[in-house]
Formats: C-alpha cells, structure tokens, sequence
C-alpha cells in the first residue's frame, strides 16, 4: 500500500511505493530542474507596470512645458506617484492570483 508524503527537498507530495527510490521528482538533489519553482510571470500584471511607468513618464513630459511654483511641481509629482503606486498595486495583486492559481 502506497503512502502519500511530502519531499523534505523540493516539498512535492507523492505517493511512495518504495522507500529505497526516494522522490520521484527531484530524486533527493535540491538543484534539479523538475523542482525549481519558476518565476512564473503574469503578461498583465507586467502589462499594467508598463502602463503606469508610462502614464508617469508622458505626465513628467507634459509638465515640464508648463510653468509651475514648487509646490504645484511638488503635488503634480506626488500625485502621479500615487497614480504609479496604484497601478503597480493592482499589477501585484494580479500576479499574486496567478500565482495562487498555478499553485492548485
């Protein structure tokens, strides 16, 4: 009878059949391919990143041409870093869901 147990390793279950074969997915060796876990990205989350650095870079562009005090320079730029860090959340919360997806 097969006993499901979990690699010490790579941290795989697998049912083992036989005590002496060890893992059947790294084979008890930390460096193979099969149990790396890959940096599996998400093409929107990345998608959305792109998207707010740019929103910010043509909003530095467009304000450059515009006479402003310090202070307005000051609130334009922390409000496109809010802007950023919006979409940046939003990038991360999508991947974080994908990656609890390719999990399961």
């Amino acid at each position: 009878m097969a006993k499901k147990v979990k690699c010490e390793i790579c941290g795989k279950e697998f049912e083992m059949t036989n005590p002496e074969d060890g893992c059947p997915y790294c084979n008890g060796k930390e460096d193979d391919d099969k149990c790396v876990v890959t940096n599996d990205k998400n093409i929107i989350a990345s998608a959305i990143k792109i998207v707010g650095i740019i929103i910010v870079v043509i909003s530095f562009f467009l304000n450059k041409d515009v006479e402003v005090t310090f202070w307005e320079g000051l609130y334009f730029f922390a409000l496109h870093g809010v802007y950023l860090l919006g979409f940046f959340a939003a990038a991360e919360v999508i991947q974080i869901l994908h990656d609890i997806r390719s999990k399961l």
